[in-house]
């Protein structure tokens, strides 16, 4: 199913917002949904939040691997203005983007810089490209030296880690200059198309994983939260 960032955010805002929590959360409203559009692998969404914490690392990889199929069919989960603001905001040219997907953001930089994309689990055809450097990692181990990048870019990747403390930590060691995150805001809910485990309602629902940092700054660009931080 192929569906826009922008269609995406108003049937989120649909669900979410207008619906009474006792019916958004219903199963028996929300099983034939998820049926509807992922058909046989339905499943893997159902009870996804009760057992989340108790996979091992190889088991929860795994998984994110056997919902690529399953996922909605776009080239990337960031809108149009959330790409722009992030190329405005780059510093330096060695840049390192956790959670790079389909690898549209990789790509669209690596005209420009030199980027390395990594991500739990890489579709073939970026394992397979020459645009960018590719790798296959946690973003809770993060196989680079201490400030290696200069410009680090996460995006619609925080709210799929389990450990996000440690994948914060991660993220900023590896950065030299500046950080840049963006996630979707989105009010929690047990039963969920994309299977986020961390919700960002509110600003200070982020700024409450970020901390209080110099040289931070935290707006909503195109439905979704982005939030940059710089590294003194």
């Amino acid at each position: 199913m192929r569906i826009s960032r922008k269609i995406n955010i108003i049937i989120n805002w649909l669900l979410n917002e207008t619906l009474p929590p006792f019916i958004r959360d219903s199963k028996w409203l929300m099983m034939p949904l998820f049926w509807l559009m992922f058909g046989k692998r339905a499943a893997l969404f159902y009870d996804f939040h009760k057992r989340i914490y108790t996979m091992t690392d190889t088991e929860f990889s795994a998984l994110n691997a056997d919902i690529q199929p399953a996922a909605i069919a776009r080239a990337t989960d960031l809108n149009n203005a959330c790409i722009v603001f992030i190329q405005k905001h780059i510093l330096g040219k060695n840049i390192l983007e956790v959670g790079c997907g389909k690898g549209y953001l990789s790509q669209l930089l690596s005209h420009t810089y030199q980027v390395t994309g990594v991500d739990i689990a890489l579709p073939q055809e970026v394992k397979n490209q020459t645009d960018f450097k590719a790798q296959e990692c946690m973003a809770e181990v993060l196989p680079f030296a201490d400030r290696s990048f200069d410009t680090v870019i996460c995006t619609h990747t925080l709210e799929h880690v389990r450990d996000i403390q440690k994948a914060l930590t991660s993220l900023r060691r590896v950065c030299g200059k500046r950080l840049i995150i963006v996630v979707p805001c989105e009010r929690p809910y047990f039963y969920t198309f994309n299977l986020h485990i961390h919700f960002f309602p509110y600003a200070f629902s982020l700024l409450a994983i970020t901390g209080v940092r110099s040289g931070q700054s935290l707006q909503k660009i195109g439905g979704d939260w982005v939030y940059i931080e710089e590294n003194k």
